[in-house]
């Protein structure tokens, strides 16, 4: 191969650039097709009437800490209202009573405008992530957009938090009437910090705080709140491994209801065949009787009821059975194998008050063959 491509055997740049492509195009055309990752789940699994749903949560004790600041701020207890407003997301305001420093000197804290030891918060919005797939761990990132969303100040000097930060939130998979959303901290560091994006990338949250004019620094907060739905919810949370053995043994389903469907109609199919031969056989074998035996017509009685002249007929196979004669309204008609009644109507009265006699013909006509039988009869 060298020795072609090199010296007088060496290929014009142009021709290079095509093969190089025509390689290329067979490497990809040869490659198998990469199967299509199902992707992962999550979001409140809604009632019927669907959006907002309100909810309400409380908690105990809450603390807060941040780095390279000795007083640590404590509230007795928390409230929240919010609203569940799409299919992950949810926006709700907080209030927590009772708050105060609580190393060091006790000084109250509280939020401008609000009632004494009572820190309040504006809307905070908040989305469903995962925090980890593999683990089964879903959370909720509160003030995925950053920003502000906590202010307050202990004894005159302002407190604020910035920043998204993640509540793990449970259960999930199940409809419940309650669910726990819990923030942890450790070494004044919300605790978890990272969660992944929609393709399954790592992403940070990390909330941060400062006091007065210093610098922003990390801040982490504990508490654990109850939350409760105005109706019972679930949060669905699928991973990506999750979804694909689902899709999969979805599509098997399918598979095999398509399997069944084709073996009823082809049972169904295969059972219509068998009743059509054997219809057909059972018509050949009457027509073939038919044909041996003796087409036969017997007028078993005749007589005057009324206005008409009422026959008993044998029948050795069906067919159809005519009428004619003086006086009679000419008749045809079809009548099984077997005894039969058949009535014709007189059309002529007599020009005697005494009976006259007049002869009639009854036919019988079946597969192609006819046979005929003359009888005579009294009329008025």
């Amino acid at each position: 191969m060298q020795s072609q491509l090199s010296g007088r055997g060496k290929l014009p740049l142009r021709k290079r650039v095509w093969a190089c492509l025509f390689v290329m195009g067979a490497i990809v055309l040869l490659a198998p097709a990469a199967a299509t990752a199902a992707s992962p789940i999550l979001e409140y699994e809604l009632p019927a009437g669907g959006v907002p749903v309100t909810f309400r949560a409380e908690a105990g004790e809450t603390i807060a800490e941040m780095v390279g600041f000795g007083p640590d701020m404590h509230c007795v207890a928390a409230h929240a209202e919010g609203e569940i407003t799409g299919a992950r997301s949810t926006v709700s305001q907080y209030r927590f009573t009772g708050c105060f420093t609580q190393r060091g000197s006790r000084q109250k804290c509280k939020s401008a405008g609000a009632q004494e030891e009572e820190i309040t918060t504006g809307p905070i919005e908040a989305e469903l992530v995962w925090i980890s797939q593999s683990k089964h761990e879903v959370g909720e990132l509160l003030n995925p957009h950053g920003g502000t969303y906590i202010a307050f100040e202990c004894g005159g000097e302002t407190t604020e938090g910035r920043g998204p930060f993640l509540a793990p939130v449970g259960p999930i998979n199940s409809e419940s009437a309650s669910f726990t959303a819990t923030l942890s901290q450790s070494n004044s560091m919300q605790t978890p910090s990272e969660y992944e994006g929609a393709n399954g990338e790592v992403l940070r949250a990390i909330p941060m705080g400062k006091h007065g004019e210093s610098e922003l620094v990390t801040t982490g907060v504990e508490s654990a709140f109850l939350v409760h739905p105005s109706v019972a919810v679930a949060i669905e949370a699928i991973t990506a491994q999750e979804a694909e053995a689902k899709q999969k043994a979805e599509e098997a389903k399918q598979q095999e209801q398509k399997q069944r469907e084709a073996e009823a109609a082809a049972a169904a199919a295969a059972k219509k065949h068998q009743e059509e031969a054997a219809a057909n056989k059972q018509h050949e074998e009457e027509a073939a009787a038919a044909r041996r035996g003796t087409l036969k017509l017997t007028i078993l009685k005749a007589k005057v009821v009324g206005h008409k002249l009422v026959l008993s007929l044998r029948l050795s196979a069906a067919g159809v059975v005519s009428v004619s004669g003086p006086s009679l309204k000419k008749t045809s008609k079809s009548l099984a194998a077997g005894v039969r009644r058949l009535a014709v109507a007189i059309v002529r009265p007599a020009h005697s008050t005494h009976r006259h006699a007049v002869s009639i013909t009854v036919s019988l006509r079946a597969s192609s063959r006819m046979v005929s039988r003359t009888v005579t009869v009294k009329l008025l």
